[in-house]
């Protein structure tokens, strides 16, 4: 009882230009104020106090700018754990553009105790398309390399995005469950981070990639410039030359083409 009069009186003491006050400088949530909120309900609830409308709306409005705030907050810490590195960080990292080598991506891509997977599909009209993928330790390593044939392959999406699906499968199959991926095509990034994404004529790769994405530990999709994706290109134009339908292991061809 003593603790609802001392609420009681706190209430009274309440004037509107704190509240006004605490609608534009509150910085967070407090118990205090999700209290005197709820006290303001239940009294206008008994109808004892009508006169506390006003306080009432300054109140939640405080609370729903606070909780807006911490959205913000959230979605802003989150978007910079998948930001990309700047041109000046790829630069530094790769200025000769080395596939092998400690410079052959940038760090702040590669996550922590995982590797970095460049996938990227290849095509020339009227003799189908191919994929080809390449993962990299943390320390620049190049870990594997494999490459596909694929016959009736019609446009550039869909080897892009066959390339993204067998990587993931590959390193599902082989317990790589850190992982980020890497390519060249935007749309591709765009529509494999997007659960409600489709396509007319790839959905059922599309809605297998999506799938891929519950199994792995971590993983992201990020974009990165032809040249930063040497390697995977590389890969998918072998495979595309030597029409092996059947996933090949390039490691050593590309080790030998591009260090």
């Amino acid at each position: 009882m003593a603790g609802l009069e001392h609420r009681r009186n706190s209430m009274r003491s309440l004037q509107p230009d704190l509240a006004w006050k605490n609608l534009f400088c509150a910085t967070h949530i407090s118990k205090t104020e999700i209290a005197d909120t709820v006290f303001l309900f239940w009294r206008i609830w008994k109808g004892r106090c009508k006169a506390t409308y006003a306080l009432v709306l300054l109140q939640t409005r405080v609370l729903f700018r606070q909780l807006t705030s911490h959205i913000e907050e959230w979605r802003t810490a989150e978007g910079q754990k998948a930001r990309q590195p700047t041109g000046a960080q790829r630069s530094a990292a790769n200025p000769n553009n080395q596939i092998g080598s400690r410079r052959s991506h940038p760090d702040a891509i590669c996550p922590n105790n995982g590797i970095l997977v460049r996938f990227d599909g290849a095509m020339k009209k009227n003799q189908g398309g191919s994929i080809g993928f390449a993962g990299f330790s943390r320390d620049g390593t190049l870990s594997f390399a494999f490459g596909k044939y694929y016959e009736g392959i019609s446009e550039a999406y869909i080897s892009e995005l066959l390339a993204l699906r067998d990587a993931m499968r590959w390193c599902l199959t082989h317990n790589f469950l850190v992982v980020a991926f890497c390519g060249d095509a935007q749309l591709v990034i765009k529509h494999a981070m997007a659960k409600n994404a489709s396509h007319s004529r790839a959905g059922a790769v599309l809605e297998e990639v999506h799938s891929f994405f519950s199994f792995f530990e971590s993983v992201s999709c990020l974009f990165a410039p032809r040249s930063y994706n040497r390697a995977a290109h590389v890969v998918a134009n072998q495979a595309l030359s030597s029409g092996i339908r059947l996933l090949t292991d390039y490691r050593p061809f590309l080790e030998a083409t591009c260090t």
